[in-house]
């Protein structure tokens, strides 16, 4: 066998065994990004080169996305690409003056892509499993998990329970967009006085706020601004009662006597049970023609 020969045998078992270590880190790992900085040494060592980089698409120093490939003076690239869609490039930057084989590149890319995909949907999948799709805030599964982890480690805790008025009316009326579109409002009002990961959605027209290890002057102040947007500003868009506790009530006990505050109120704007079917709620008209207004533009 001739030198030339021993030396090609040579480099296909080096470029076999580093794709099969970048393949296996890859493989092993939980999130591709606990092992970048191995990946990336394995192919600098491969390459023999001053650096080897990850450069994600969005940051400003990531090559020619887009292009299959690519060269300039000292480095070379491949896009790091799975179905179409690229996550960013693999850039060498060496100053060997034999031309490098990229073969290696592109399938360590390859396989970083599609590490990279299936990390992203586990993300996305994880999101919708503890996060109400229609508002965005968290759902009845995190509301679940967040009590069973107040009842097994009590703390100074503020709960509020906020139920959307005139729901059925709304759907009845103008259809199921419109009491979606109020239920996104409800909401976004919630936002602007707690942070999202305090607030639930828990049924169709049940929102929970709650707050762990807040001082109670803290949430009250928030809890009165919010009950009185809810009320003044907002045309009684929805019902409110909440509560604080030092941790010596259980958490349970506590969402209850906050949802009897709300159920109180509620009861108060309604008088009776056939109100909540028949009349248009407060905020209802004009909230229906901001609606339409924007549907418009």
């Amino acid at each position: 066998m001739s030198h030339e020969n021993e030396a090609d045998q040579s480099a296909e078992l080096r470029a076999a065994r580093t794709k099969s270590e970048c393949a296996e880190l890859l493989a092993l790992a939980g999130n591709y990004q606990e092992v970048m900085p191995q990946l990336l040494e394995l192919l600098k060592q491969y390459y023999e080169a001053e650096q080897v980089d990850f450069c994600e698409c969005g940051e400003a120093d990531h090559g020619k996305a887009g292009e299959y490939a690519g060269q300039a003076a000292g480095c070379f690239w491949v896009p790091v690409m799975f179905e179409g869609r690229q996550y960013g490039n693999l850039r060498v930057r060496t100053e060997n003056s034999v031309n490098p084989d990229r073969s290696l590149l592109f399938d360590v890319a390859h396989v970083l892509a599609a590490e990279i995909w299936k990390k992203k949907l586990q993300d996305y999948l994880l999101h919708l499993s503890y996060h109400d799709q229609l508002t965005g805030i968290r759902n009845n599964t995190s509301y679940i998990r967040m009590m069973e982890h107040l009842l097994a480690h009590p703390v100074p805790v503020g709960v509020a329970f906020a139920d959307l008025n005139g729901l059925k009316y709304l759907n009845d009326t103008y259809g199921h967009e419109y009491g979606d579109r109020a239920l996104k409002h409800l909401a976004e009002v919630c936002r602007e006085y707690f942070a999202e990961n305090q607030l639930y959605r828990i049924s169709g027209d049940e929102f929970v706020v709650i707050c762990r290890e807040v001082q109670e002057t803290e949430f009250i102040r928030q809890a009165e601004l919010l009950k009185k947007r809810l009320k003044q500003e907002e045309r009684d868009l929805a019902a409110f009662g909440y509560l604080w506790d030092d941790g010596s009530t259980s958490a349970d006990k506590l969402l209850h006597r906050a949802e009897r505050l709300m159920y109180e109120e509620k009861r108060l704007h309604y008088q009776d049970s056939a109100r909540r079917v028949q009349e248009c709620p407060g905020y209802a008209e004009e909230f229906i023609q901001q609606c339409r207004r924007k549907r418009n533009h």
